[in-house]
């Protein structure tokens, strides 16, 4: 009594219900006989050898088995044959109590825990690398992402950065990511536009002041202290070594390739715009001569791959599908939008091999919509705005990271 099998006035439903009760299947035998009097129709057929079905209440200590953990997970037993819920039972372990089932009428065992498959990894749960391009004032965008990113409590192994996203990735590096917001959100115009333009080497603005608020700003001392992670910058060298990647390491007497603001400063020096940033010999390598490092369309994430790198996140200021716009003041995104794209396509290339034999996944997070700025004038309101989409952004890619799953 009170039992949810039990509440059909002693008829037997059509389909067993769930409760504290088992479906158990009797052994062959012969037939108990009924008190009811038999019908006209049962006489002429005679008694039936079919096995039925009947219902039998539990034992105190299999209806206590059959209450909820804390966890709300249920408890398995085996009981004769079958379970109380769902079809007819079969034979083997079955889950006593109401189940869950799907549309087409799967019962799912909550007892068996199974390690989520690598689609289902959260990003961030494995060894993850930062790739940031570059793109002027577009970088407040990116810088809003990666503040994000950090508030959010992703944490990064590794980080490289090419032209703006050196900056952004410096910041990361030590430790001072408050850094992106006070720059991207109030930038310093007067440090960026300083108007000085040249025939040799051609350009319009000066390094020099650049330089000067880099070095208040970032700190070798406190990237050293920080420990954070391995950083890379990544320039173009004009006296023929091609593309260059200087390595800071977060270890104790672990590569550190020069001066980090002298880096930065030829990752960023992009052509015609800037002129080339030159950095001194030093410990018997030759003088370099650096510009912007999208320049060769190339980086190099074997270094990442073999210091652990599971997850590959690049964090990417061109919108996909977006068209060439040939405006005048259009034309230069355009012509930068397409050097980042082949850069992280022929970087992407060049490991593919490795990608899927080591379990790597590789993400590309992109704008929610374009970010129709001027790229070399560094308006302020123009990176404000931008930099709190980053922000906004960056939950779209934490609610659904496989939406921007490459590979």
């Amino acid at each position: 009594p009170g039992c949810a099998c039990a509440r059909d006035g002693g008829r037997r439903p059509a389909r067993p219900r769930a409760g504290r009760c088992a479906w158990i299947l009797p052994p062959p035998g012969p037939r108990r006989p009924s008190r009811r009097r038999a019908s006209p129709r049962s006489r002429r057929r005679g008694p039936s050898s079919r096995r039925r079905w009947r219902r039998r209440r539990l034992p105190r200590r299999r209806r206590r088995a059959l209450r909820p953990s804390r966890n709300r997970r249920r408890r398995p037993l085996r009981i004769g044959a079958g379970s109380c819920s769902g079809s007819p039972p079969s034979r083997g372990r079955r889950w006593l109590g109401r189940s869950r089932a799907s549309s087409g009428g799967e019962r799912y065992n909550r007892g068996v825990t199974t390690a989520p498959s690598l689609a289902q990894a959260p990003l961030g749960s494995r060894p993850t690398a930062l790739i940031l391009s570059g793109g002027a004032s577009l970088g407040a965008w990116q810088g809003g992402v990666v503040w994000e990113l950090e508030r959010r409590g992703l944490r990064f192994s590794q980080v490289l950065g090419t032209s703006a996203g050196s900056i952004n990735g410096a910041a990361y590096f030590q430790g001072d990511v408050a850094l992106l917001k006070d720059l991207w959100r109030d930038v310093p115009r007067e440090a960026f536009l300083d108007w000085k333009p040249r025939l040799v080497p051609p350009s319009l603005l000066c390094l020099e002041s650049v330089g000067r608020y880099l070095r208040t700003v970032l700190s070798e001392e406190k990237a050293r202290a920080a420990k954070r992670c391995w950083f890379y910058a990544v320039a173009v060298d004009l006296n023929g070594a091609g593309t260059v990647q200087a390595q800071y390491s977060p270890e104790p007497g672990g590569p550190w390739d020069g001066p980090l603001v002298d880096h930065i400063l030829g990752s960023v020096a992009v052509p015609f715009v800037f002129p080339p940033w030159r950095v001194a010999a030093r410990n018997g390598t030759p003088e370099r001569l650096f510009v912007d490092g999208h320049t060769s369309s190339y980086i190099d994430l074997a270094p990442l791959l073999d210091r652990g790198a599971l997850d590959l996140l690049f964090v990417n200021i061109v919108v996909p599908g977006a068209g060439p716009r040939l405006r005048p003041r259009a034309f230069i995104s355009t012509l930068v939008n397409a050097l980042m794209q082949a850069q992280i396509t022929n970087g992407l290339a060049a490991v593919k091999g490795r990608l899927a034999p080591e379990g790597i996944r590789v993400f590309e997070f992109t704008p929610s919509k374009p970010l129709d700025i001027s790229i070399f004038l560094f308006k302020k309101h123009e990176c404000r705005r931008i930099f709190d989409q980053g922000v906004e952004d960056t939950a779209l890619l934490l609610a659904d990271p496989a939406r921007f799953r490459l590979l």
